[in-house]
């Protein structure tokens, strides 16, 4: 991985760098625009996936602490069924 990161770093360093150069801008500054835009385009679409990872996260914690702190009795419809007969004196 950090390879990539290395190489990516080395290629915005050289563009800057021939974007310097007089003469050579009008054939960097479409590279520049692509990579610009494929990064906001990227950038988009995880900040769009980590919006739900985020959310997805904060519900499943939720149920999992109202499941932790709720009795059985008011989670399961069959256990209130039974507890319903149990004070009525039946088998349940």
């Amino acid at each position: 991985m950090s390879t990539f990161l290395l190489a990516g770093a080395v290629f915005i360093v050289l563009l800057i760098l021939l974007s310097r150069i007089p003469g050579v801008e009008h054939l960097v500054k479409p590279l520049v625009n692509g990579v610009t835009w494929v990064f906001s385009t990227f950038m988009g679409g995880v900040s769009g996936w980590l919006l739900w990872g985020v959310k997805t996260a904060w519900r499943s914690h939720t149920s999992l602490l109202a499941h932790l702190f709720t009795r059985r009795v008011e989670l399961d419809p069959a256990e209130r069924i039974r507890a319903a007969n149990r004070k009525l004196g039946l088998r349940g």
